[in-house]
């Protein structure tokens, strides 16, 4: 059907997903899916059960428009430092056109 999803890790904590073709909203659901799944984990130490969570962000681009990979990476970047500095565990969408996170996004496309 032509969809292509590919995920591979990026930096020691750091794994990148890519999704074509995809929307905001849909990759945001992939982001979400994948941090509630994530959210449900636990892992148990020698010296105590810590719950796991992750902090996600997301850019899109469109299909049509040329954007270097480094500026797709550095805006995924702007959004996950926001999801980060938000209180963790969540995901956060970025404009492409300003590398700026859109707080206004974070959890509203879930819906």
């Amino acid at each position: 059907d032509g969809d292509l999803m590919h995920l591979a890790r990026y930096g020691g904590e750091e794994f990148a997903v890519l999704i074509a073709p995809a929307t905001a909203e849909e990759a945001y659901a992939v982001a979400e899916t994948l941090r509630v799944a994530v959210e449900g984990r636990s892992v148990v130490t020698e010296a105590q059960m810590v719950r796991l969570t992750v902090s996600i962000g997301c850019a899109v681009v469109a299909i049509d428009e040329r954007h270097p990979a480094v500026d797709l990476i550095a805006a995924a970047d702007a959004a996950l430092y926001l999801a980060k500095a938000s209180g963790r565990n969540r995901s956060m969408i970025a404009s492409l056109s300003s590398l700026e996170a859109r707080p206004d996004q974070e959890r509203r496309l879930a819906s």
